[in-house]
């Protein structure tokens, strides 16, 4: 595992696990920074709990940005009762060969499937995702008020390419799930979650750290 410089830059391939052991403010902190400081402090000293739907969502990101990864990784369960012993004994032995996070329900990895096929078949993000690009990627920079901030960037495309008329070398991509994609309900999440407020923090970091890649990354999609 890479363990991450404490010096401003960019960092690519990083385990999440070394992102989180970094000290700085991120996007998460600040909004909790919202209700106080004391909450703000509690949510950076205390471990936080990893839901079922973190480990999914870790799993689309894998399937999405690392697919040979994903392949290495993860493991579909088998199908069945799991109060039945051969059943039972079977998730048993691949949790221990794999890992408990990285045994998929069958539900779950159809759901993984379905979504890399319609994202390939997008115009646009299916071109984003085929391309050059690097993933994972650490940003640590100081603001204007020199605190240490810290973003995890899931893809940093590269090469020149072009997708509906922009350079996608001027654009961060972000991956995030939904239970409706619909313009006005997906509208609804990127307000209840504040997507917009991570977009200008990440794109701030990118505008701090411009002059190590020469160019500055404009927009997030």
């Amino acid at each position: 595992r890479m363990t991450l410089s404490t010096t401003p830059g960019f960092y690519s391939g990083t385990n999440f696990d070394d992102y989180v052991a970094v000290r700085a403010a991120n996007n998460s902190s600040l909004l909790k920074l919202d209700q106080s400081p004391a909450h703000m402090i509690a949510y950076q000293n205390m471990p936080q709990a990893r839901t079922e739907a973190f480990h999914e969502g870790q799993a689309i990101h894998y399937a999405l940005l690392e697919p040979e990864e994903f392949d290495k990784r993860y493991v579909t369960g088998p199908e069945g009762d799991r109060r039945k012993k051969e059943v039972r004994d079977a998730w048993k032995e691949l949790k221990e060969r794999y890992g408990e996070d990285f045994v998929l329900k069958p539900k779950t990895t159809d759901m993984i499937s379905g979504i890399i096929d319609a994202v390939g078949k997008h115009d646009i993000a299916g071109p984003i995702l085929s391309g050059p690009c690097e993933t994972e990627v650490v940003a640590l920079w100081d603001d204007v008020h020199d605190v240490r901030c810290k973003a995890r960037i899931d893809c940093m495309p590269h090469g020149g390419n072009t997708v509906g008329g922009f350079s996608l070398d001027d654009c961060i991509v972000d991956i995030k799930s939904c239970q409706d994609a619909s313009p006005d309900a997906f509208a609804k999440s990127v307000f209840a979650y504040n997507y917009f407020r991570q977009a200008d923090f990440y794109l701030r970091g990118c505008r701090a750290l411009k002059n190590l890649k020469n160019f500055e990354r404009r927009h997030f999609i």
